[in-house]
C-alpha cells in the first residue's frame, strides 16, 4: 500500500542519522552525491536530482532540514494549530452547532496535516498547497471559538495601565 513512500521514507530516516541534531540545512538533502560540479556547472540556484531528493513525507523533510534540534519550533507551531483545531471541535461538540466558520477550516487543518504524512508540501514556500494551508491557518487563529472548557481557552487580554506607571516626558 505504502509501497512508493517506503523509498524515500528511508532516505529521510538515513539522512536524519547522519545530521541528527542540526540536519542538513534548510531546503537542501543529503542523498550522498557529490553536487560540487552540478553547482559549478549550473550555479547555486537550481534543483537536481544530484543535490536533492524527495522525502515522502513533510515531517521527515523539517527534520532532515533542520534536524531535531530545529524541529522543536516547527513542533510547536504545530502543537498550536492543533490546540486551535481542538478547541474548534470541542466548541461544536458543545453546541451542538456546526455552522461556525471554525469548523470547515479545522477540517481542512485535520486533512492538511494526514495529508503531508505523505507528500512533502507543508513546508515547501511557494507551493500553492503550502500556501493555502497556512493562510487558513492562520485565519483559523482569528475566528476560533472560545471552548466552554475553561482552562483550554485561556487567552492572553491586556490590562489597563495604571495612571502611577505612566511616565509623560514634558514637551518642550
Amino acid at each position: 500500500m505504502f509501497g512508493s513512500r517506503q523509498t524515500p521514507w528511508q532516505g529521510a530516516v538515513e539522512s536524519i542519522r547522519k545530521h541528527f541534531w542540526f540536519g542538513s540545512g534548510f531546503g537542501t538533502t543529503d542523498n550522498g552525491q557529490d553536487a560540487s560540479a552540478f553547482l559549478y556547472e549550473y550555479g547555486g540556484y537550481a534543483t537536481s536530482e544530484r543535490v536533492s531528493r524527495e522525502n515522502g513525507s513533510s515531517y521527515l523533510t523539517i527534520a532532515t532540514w533542520v534536524g531535531v534540534l530545529g524541529v522543536v519550533p516547527f513542533a510547536w507551531l504545530i502543537v498550536l494549530l492543533l490546540g486551535n483545531v481542538a478547541r474548534s471541535i470541542l466548541w461544536m461538540l458543545s453546541t451542538r452547532n456546526p455552522s461556525h466558520p471554525a469548523v470547515p477550516l479545522a477540517a481542512v487543518m485535520v486533512a492538511g496535516l494526514v495529508h503531508v504524512a505523505f507528500e512533502d508540501w507543508l513546508f515547501a514556500v511557494g507551493y500553492y498547497l503550502c500556501v493555502f494551508f497556512w493562510s487558513l491557518a492562520f485565519i483559523l487563529v482569528d475566528v476560533v471559538p472560545y471552548s466552554r472548557v475553561s482552562w483550554f481557552s485561556f487567552r492572553w487580554r491586556s490590562r489597563p495601565v495604571s495612571p502611577d506607571l505612566v511616565r509623560v516626558a514634558p514637551i518642550s
